[in-house]
Formats: structure tokens, sequence, C-alpha cells
């Protein structure tokens, strides 16, 4: 009794996730910043290119693994354009392989199963 039992112990939990998030209507021009909680943790442009795939690396964007995390993965970039298609992430995840429309008119992020906190499990405000 009151021993250990020598085993692992859970200090801390990973969030991921994958999910579409429509920002506006479109078309628009570019994108040249994206915002979690007010904080940026990209900017550039993806102006030309429809869809940009982002590659983001700001794991501790928020106090890393020892706080709440940051943000890391893919994430496309649709502009709204009018021949835009439909996102090959969204329609590997419906149910099936059904039909996925393409958003035309609508510009959005998709993140591709991204992770987007440490040891806080509510999602973060994201913003253009």
């Amino acid at each position: 009794m009151g021993g250990s039992s020598g085993g692992s112990q859970i200090v801390g939990y990973r969030y991921y996730m994958g999910m579409h998030l429509a920002l506006c209507h479109g078309p628009v021009d570019d994108i040249t910043e994206l915002r979690m909680q007010g904080r940026a943790f990209w900017n550039g442009s993806v102006a030309g290119s429809n869809p940009k795939r982002l590659q983001i690396d700001r794991p501790d964007l928020f106090g890393g693994e020892k706080r709440e995390g940051g943000i890391s993965g893919d994430i496309d970039v649709l502009l709204g354009e009018p021949a835009q298609t439909p996102n090959d992430y969204l329609q590997t995840r419906m149910a099936g392989g059904g039909a996925v429309p393409a958003f035309r008119g609508v510009v959005g992020l998709v993140l591709r199963k991204c992770y987007l906190a440490a040891n806080n499990p509510y999602l973060k405000p994201i913003a253009a």
C-alpha cells in the first residue's frame, strides 16, 4: 500500500484538429497574415496561387508544451476564386469519399490535422 508501481505518468496533452474555416466572402486577391488569439503565426503572400499550402511551424507560440502550445502543420489557403476546385483533404475526410463542394466565393483555411494546443483543450480564435 502506498508504493508506486513504477509505471508511466501523463504530464500533459497535445491537441490536433483537421477543419475547414470559412473566413469571408471572396474572391480576394491575397492574404498576408494569419493570427491565432491575436498573435501572428504566418506572414507572407498567397497571391496568384489557389490553393496555396502553408507549412506552419510555431509550436511555441503560446509557451510550448509546458504551457499552452502553439500551432504546427499544413494549412491550405482558399481564396474563393470562381475556378476553385474541391479541397483534396476535405474529400478524403468525407464518409465514403463523398462529394465535397469547391466553396467557390468563400475564402477559407483548411487545417490538415494541425497541432493547435497543449494542456488546454479550448481552441483559440484564428483570423486572417
